[in-house]
């Protein structure tokens, strides 16, 4: 075998390798692609599940708040009780009904 026989041998298996390495390459691209994909699937799944459960989450939360709130408004349109007595002045008067509100809002009675 001549030299350059041996060369080009040697250059052609060389250009083999590297085409198979190419290939392999290729492959374990294509792949990791998938993989990639895969995972990104998962992922979004997994936040849209996350969303669920929070949007849940703030539907309960909003309703204990607005039913909350109708309990205080209801509170509010409740009438005050009166402890006007007609033998007092205005001013005392006045004073017995500024009690009467306080009480009302802090559940307190004076």
């Amino acid at each position: 075998m001549s030299r350059q026989e041996t060369t080009t041998e040697d250059v052609e298996s060389a250009i083999a390798r590297v085409l198979e390495a190419e290939a392999a390459a290729g492959f374990a691209v294509e792949a990791a692609d998938v993989q990639a994909r895969s995972t990104i699937e998962e992922t979004r799944a997994r936040c849209r599940r996350i969303a669920e459960r929070a949007g849940e989450r703030l539907l309960r939360l909003s309703m204990h708040i607005e039913a909350a709130a109708a309990r205080e408004v209801d509170a509010l349109n409740r009438p005050l009780p009166t402890t006007v007595d007609r033998d007092f002045d205005d001013t005392q008067r006045l004073a017995r009904l500024v009690d009467a509100i306080a009480a009302g809002l802090t559940g307190a009675s004076r």
